[in-house]
Formats: C-alpha cells, sequence, structure tokens
C-alpha cells in the first residue's frame, strides 16, 4: 500500500501534481493526468521503481466504453489495462517484456517470435497478475479478465497482436498506437469479433500476411 503520508517520493510526486492524497477518492481526471504527468516527471529524473508498478495498477482501466491516453498506446497496452502513459514506467513502448526490463533495469535480447510468450508472462509476474491458459469460451471468476495474443510466426522482430474481452463478451482491441485509433471490436474484415480464434487481422506494413492466433489468457491482480 502506497503510504501518502510518510513515503518522500509520493509527498514530492503529489506536491508537483497540487493534489493532496485525502482527496484521491474524488479525482476528476484532469487531477488524474496531473498525478500521471508528475510520476512522468519524477521517474525521469529517478527511475523506476516497484512501489510506482503498485501504484500504477490501481489505474488501469479494463472498461470498453472509455478509453483514455491513445496516443503511444498500443494493442499491449489495451489489452492489459494500462490506460498508462509510457513515461510513468520509464519505457519508450509497451511491448512483452517492457515492464520485466523497466523494473530491473536491464535490457532483455531483441524481441522475436520465439521470447513474445515468455516475455510477456514475464511482464505478468513483474505486474503481479495471476494468470493461466484458458480457451477463448471458458468461464473464469471474479476480478479476472481474458486476453487473447496474435502472432506472425515468420517475422524475426517479434509481430504481435492482443485483444481483450469485455463484459459484454465480445472481444476488444486498439490498432496500433496511433492517436486516432480507438479500440473497436470488429476484426480487419470488418467482423464483430466473437471469438479471437476467428478472427482475421493483417500483418502492417504493406504485407499479405495475416497473424495467427496463438492463445488466451486469464488475468487477475494479486
Amino acid at each position: 500500500m502506497v503510504k501518502y503520508e510518510t513515503d518522500r517520493m509520493w509527498q514530492i510526486i503529489l506536491k508537483d501534481a497540487g493534489l493532496d492524497y485525502k482527496d484521491r477518492p474524488n479525482w476528476s481526471q484532469e487531477e488524474i493526468d496531473d498525478y500521471m504527468r508528475a510520476i512522468s516527471r519524477y521517474v525521469r529524473k529517478k527511475g523506476t521503481n516497484k512501489e510506482i508498478f503498485m501504484e500504477l495498477r490501481n489505474f488501469l482501466n479494463l472498461s470498453t466504453d472509455y478509453w483514455h491516453n491513445m496516443e503511444r498506446i498500443n494493442c499491449y497496452a489495451y489489452a492489459l489495462g494500462c490506460d498508462i502513459p509510457t513515461g510513468c514506467f520509464n519505457i519508450r513502448g509497451y511491448n512483452p517484456g517492457c515492464f520485466y526490463e523497466a523494473i530491473n533495469k536491464i535490457k532483455l535480447d531483441l524481441l522475436n517470435s520465439d521470447t513474445l510468450v515468455e516475455r510477456m508472462e514475464m511482464d505478468f509476474e513483474t505486474l503481479e497478475f495471476d494468470y493461466h491458459v484458458v480457451s477463448p469460451n471458458e468461464k473464469i471468476g471474479e476480478g479476472e479478465w481474458k486476453i487473447a495474443f496474435f502472432y506472425d510466426r515468420t517475422f524475426v522482430k517479434g509481430n504481435f497482436h492482443f485483444l481483450r474481452q469485455g463484459k459484454d463478451g465480445l472481444w476488444y482491441h486498439k490498432p496500433g498506437f496511433l492517436y486516432n485509433n480507438f479500440p473497436t471490436n470488429k476484426d480487419h474484415n470488418d467482423n464483430i469479433i466473437t471469438n479471437p480464434a476467428d478472427a482475421f487481422f493483417k500483418v502492417p506494413m504493406g504485407t499479405k500476411k495475416m497473424y495467427e492466433y496463438d492463445r488466451c489468457y486469464s488475468l487477475k491482480m494479486r
């Protein structure tokens, strides 16, 4: 639990944001934005740490109705609910393994198709998510959510795509990290996604290849 009253780090961040921790349950979206920017400024100067990671988990957004941070937030961030600017984690972009790298202050080998699963599971552990492989239609427990993982087996740099199941049972994804790419529940054939195993996604960069469905995970914060 974050100790706002006694922890110097959080006192600095809150002062920079002009916020009082006692008002936190009633913070507006604008105040949350100020808080995130203050965390980003602190992380740029001092680096990130486990406490910051655990605090940011409190701001995961699993809603399919509203997504706040659009720019530089990709399908992986959307699947994990990380509606949080990348600067807060001191990472360049949301790729499998990025959270593990940031908290451990190391650089993993180049991302490739053979290590994607290993790297995303490193992230699950870093974020303290319980996780297990499930089928797309499998029922899950309270507080869990499902994500689906696709990748291009022929691309050595590890091209990937992720989906997240909404409360309505449909599957949603954010097409890339551009600002105007809003989350959608339709695949690249314009079909509503009811089962990720049947969804069609083209690999970008003008190729004729398509992503292959690999697996679904159930995630839950510990």
